[in-house]
């Protein structure tokens, strides 16, 4: 055809097709057409040539995981420093950005789970979904669980709403109990006693179900209900990636939260104040 011995400067035609040493391969031959018109066409060449010899190709480019996080961040509305503070921790190896699926499994501060109620091959989640939850490195505070607690005790003493669990907790150990009702104290103290880790926080989370409003006394749905509840004992860390393990796992739901992270404040009373 004789494409290749076109001479650039006779017709006007730009250098960078003729001197750009990365175009090794020999040029094609393509025709661009209006997008309105564009299936009139590709009817007509299917007419005159066959479907079988006609086909549709697509280009396509893909984003970097932090260049996603960000898009979606500016979307949704979230602070730059926020976005910011999550990419930076989205390791750089090679020239290559690691991939947001292998930084959710490796990065131990990107280790929140979420759970829909979706069961899948490998999540799952209890029904009605609505929390996401962690293993934190460390815990330092007092919990007050006047919802509910976990396991048996659940169903034994219900809501605690009139006979709350106070729970002192230092580098992520309880430390001290306190309670008006001494059975439940003292059941709560053995449980939390079983084993070296039975009395370890091992799972921090934030309920998110926000068409649950309050405490039943069923720790399946209590624990969903917009706050923080706590867990002591194994951290799932199957899902968490959490180093320890525990043969007990005791959760404790509390109410009417107040959460700040990163000084700003997104709940209030049990309330998110977050759009």
């Amino acid at each position: 055809l004789g494409i290749t011995d076109v001479d650039p400067l006779l017709y006007g035609l730009l250098f960078e097709r003729f001197l750009n040493p990365d175009r090794v391969s020999m040029p094609d031959i393509d025709i661009d057409f209006a997008d309105d018109k564009r299936e009139q066409i590709i009817e007509y060449v299917r007419a005159k040539y066959g479907a079988d010899s006609v086909s549709q190709i697509i280009t396509f480019g893909t984003l970097s995981t932090r260049a996603v996080l960000k898009d979606v961040g500016r979307v949704l509305g979230i602070p730059l420093s926020t976005i910011d503070s999550i990419t930076k921790q989205i390791p750089v190896i090679q020239g290559k950005v690691t991939p947001l699926a292998e930084a959710l499994e490796t990065i131990p501060e990107l280790k929140w789970v979420k759970t829909s109620g979706i069961i899948g091959p490998d999540k799952w989640g209890n029904l009605p979904g609505g929390e996401i939850f962690t293993s934190p490195a460390r815990v330092d505070g007092v919990f007050v669980a006047d919802g509910v607690v976990g396991d048996y005790l659940c169903g034994k003493y219900g809501d605690l709403q009139s006979t709350p669990l106070r729970i002192e907790v230092e580098d992520s150990r309880i430390t001290g109990l306190e309670c008006d009702d001494p059975e439940l104290l003292e059941e709560f103290r053995r449980y939390t006693s079983v084993d070296e880790n039975s009395n370890r926080v091992g799972e921090f989370a934030i309920g998110t179900n926000l068409s649950v409003h309050d405490v039943i006394g069923n720790i399946l749905q209590d624990e969903k209900i917009p706050g923080i509840h706590v867990a002591f004992g194994h951290p799932y860390c199957e899902h968490t990636g959490q180093t320890w393990i525990s043969s007990t796992h005791i959760d404790c739901v509390g109410r009417c939260f107040d959460i700040w992270i990163d000084d700003e404040q997104i709940m209030h009373r049990g309330e998110f104040l977050l759009d």
